[in-house]
């Protein structure tokens, strides 16, 4: 999210904490605690930060339920609010000059990444942002496209909430390049206008229009946009879901949306009732050791993509303090994976070979493993006899990690795209797959390696409910439009065999 100006952004509280400074000898870590709460941990090195932010992230759960009129659910897949010191931000994590937070959407986990500021106002800002991203994502078992995502997002973020009541701004973005609503609806991370920084914030401008027009003041277009986000939910293509949803060209109401944001009352903030919210109970934090800290540290920035040169610095410090951890080995297995080298991975496999009994070296050497095998890449060096006996051993280690802990997650996904891809353990794989539903039934990835697995047991009919949940969930407009293709074929070809018996 774009970096709040200020004076008070510009020093940090080097008095308030212990900084992260990287020598030739080593890395220190702020002192930072652990705070769980009902549907994420926040971790940070700040008190005041700590006692103030689940009482905001609370508000925004009961604005966003009411608004939405959607039940939510408790998340079966971790979220972390990691509330980073500026030089750690700095130096680590900031991805350009204008960017002081950011929404990480892993696979099975999501990292909400924020630069501590002394300014209450301006973590406060940032929070709304990303914070409404992770709800959507984690709390909301629907699909919600790019554009309804950021818009939403920013209309939280221009919010004030006072008791019983929410005050909503308007961004100060309307310089900002207009991009028609014909490519806004095509658009996911991935996108090079979402990308860009000269044009994200063209995204979430002409989000922001449609969400605050929808939500504020037409009740009409409120319930067409929600009859398109419905229609899209029930796998209809963006034309097929406008021809259902909208009366007028998706050209005229660009037109209109364009004369929309040039009104002057937008100019005004605009309030809406809502039910007081009791503040929540902040439980005393738990320490956080060094070790702990670099390798969350170490994970939040893979995740992110950032800095990917000084990823092996943070790696590195955590393997110094605890040598023998399957996290710092899983990191630096995964760093191998990350840039393609094959004989760091090889010998770090071979290195830790004896310790593959325990299941946590299992399931770090198993997933890493997988990771390098599970696409065939354009121009990939890994010859196929050399993929398949890596594959094969990420089955063996994936299976003993499963074993040991039945509700590990990634390790039930990975065991279950080797089993389906090898058609080896099928209807073990599909056990441990509706296990892993059951954690977290709206994971994209964990439906459609049902999908895959059934698949290889040669039973089309029952993929398609995975197919379903695989395309309404995902962020990933490529795997949405697979699993919609997959679903369209099984159909037809169901349909096909009806008519001619």
């Amino acid at each position: 999210m774009k970096k709040m100006q200020g004076a008070a952004a510009m020093f940090a509280t080097w008095a308030a904490l212990m900084t992260l400074v990287s020598t030739a000898a080593e890395i220190k870590v702020p002192a930072f605690k652990s705070y769980d709460q009902l549907t994420y941990r926040l971790v940070t090195h700040d008190a005041f930060t700590a006692s103030h932010i689940p009482g905001q992230t609370a508000r925004i759960d009961a604005f966003l339920s009411q608004q939405l009129a959607t039940p939510t659910h408790k998340p079966g897949l971790p979220t972390t609010i990691l509330v980073l010191p500026r030089e750690v931000w700095l130096e680590y994590f900031e991805a350009s000059d204008d960017m002081d937070s950011e929404f990480v959407p892993a696979r099975f986990a999501n990292y909400l990444l924020l630069q501590h500021s002394v300014n209450s106002h301006e973590i406060s800002k940032a929070l709304f942002h990303e914070y409404t991203h992770a709800f959507l994502r984690s709390q909301m078992n629907r699909h919600y496209p790019l554009w309804f995502d950021e818009g939403m997002a920013t209309l939280i973020e221009y919010t004030r909430f006072e008791d019983t009541k929410a005050q909503i701004g308007m961004p100060i973005l309307a310089s900002t390049r207009w991009i028609p609503l014909s490519r806004l609806f095509q658009l996911d991370r991935s996108s090079p206008e979402y990308r860009s920084e000269n044009q994200v914030f063209s995204v979430h401008y002409g989000s922001w229009s449609l969400v605050h027009r929808a939500f504020i003041e037409d009740p009409a277009f409120n319930k067409q946009l929600f009859d398109f986000l419905a229609a899209l939910n029930n796998l209809n293509s963006i034309d097929k879901a406008w021809e259902k949803s909208f009366d007028i060209s998706m050209d005229q109401l660009d037109l209109r949306q364009r004369q929309y944001i040039q009104k002057a009352s937008l100019d005004a903030f605009f309030e809406i009732k809502i039910p007081r919210v009791p503040k929540p109970r902040v439980p005393a934090g738990r320490d956080m050791n060094e070790s702990e800290s670099l390798e969350l540290l170490a994970e939040a920035m893979l995740a992110a993509g950032t800095k990917p040169a000084r990823l092996a610095e943070l790696i590195d410090a955590a393997g110094r303090k605890a040598p023998d951890s399957p996290k710092v080995l899983a990191l630096r297995m995964l760093l191998a994976v990350r840039d393609r080298n094959d004989a760091a991975l090889t010998r770090l496999a071979e290195e830790n070979e004896s310790r593959a009994s325990d299941p946590l070296v299992a399931r770090s050497m198993g997933l890493a493993l997988f990771e390098r095998v599970r696409e065939d890449g354009t121009g990939d060096t890994l010859s196929p006899a050399d993929r398949e006996r890596l594959g094969r051993r990420a089955l063996e280690l994936l299976d003993r990690a499963v074993m040991s802990k039945p509700d590990d997650v990634a390790a039930i996904w990975g065991h279950a795209m080797l089993a389906a891809r090898f058609k080896q353990d099928l209807p073990t794989a599909l056990q441990r797959l509706n296990r892993g539903l059951a954690i977290a039934s709206n994971n994209a990835d964990l439906a459609m390696a049902t999908a895959l697995v059934h698949e290889a047991k040669g039973e089309e009919k029952e993929m398609i409910p995975f197919l379903v949940v695989t395309a309404r969930m995902t962020a990933n407009t490529a795997q949405r439009e697979w699993a919609i293709k997959r679903v369209n074929a099984i159909l037809s070809t169901q349909a096909s065999a009806s008519s001619g018996k």
